[in-house]
């Protein structure tokens, strides 16, 4: 029984760092680059190929509204679309938006980044 507590004790601080480590205090759309930050900063939006503005409200509705992607960042509604990923403890990069969440586990990366999504981190 002892041991069983152990290990219980051991998964929740495991969790709780992991969500500490993947947590921030901006305001960053899930998927996007941290570089990107200041640009998802207003209602109004612009998406990067210039072809249309959307609000804020709109970004990862899982409705392409920019053919570039812009507004989906984090999900895999645009075709071309890429996710961010930080891979805390290695080398961020970003994934094909398409990989994201399609429950196929190609990689611990991939998994990593499912985790991100589905948690909301």
């Amino acid at each position: 029984m002892g041991s069983s507590l152990l290990l219980s004790l051991l998964i929740i601080f495991l969790l709780s760092s992991l969500l500490l480590a993947y947590s921030s205090s901006s305001l960053l759309p899930l998927g996007a680059h941290p570089l990107d930050e200041k640009y998802y900063q207003s209602e109004v939006i612009k998406c990067k190929e210039g072809s249309k503005s959307f609000t804020k409200d709109r970004i990862n509705d899982n409705f392409c509204d920019c053919s570039d992607g812009t507004d989906e960042p984090g999900t895999s509604a645009c075709p071309f679309g890429k996710f961010y990923c930080k891979n805390v403890g290695s080398t961020p990069l970003f994934l094909f938006s398409s990989r994201i969440n399609d429950h196929v586990c190609g990689s611990t990366l991939q998994f990593t980044c499912f985790l991100i999504q589905y948690l909301h981190l």
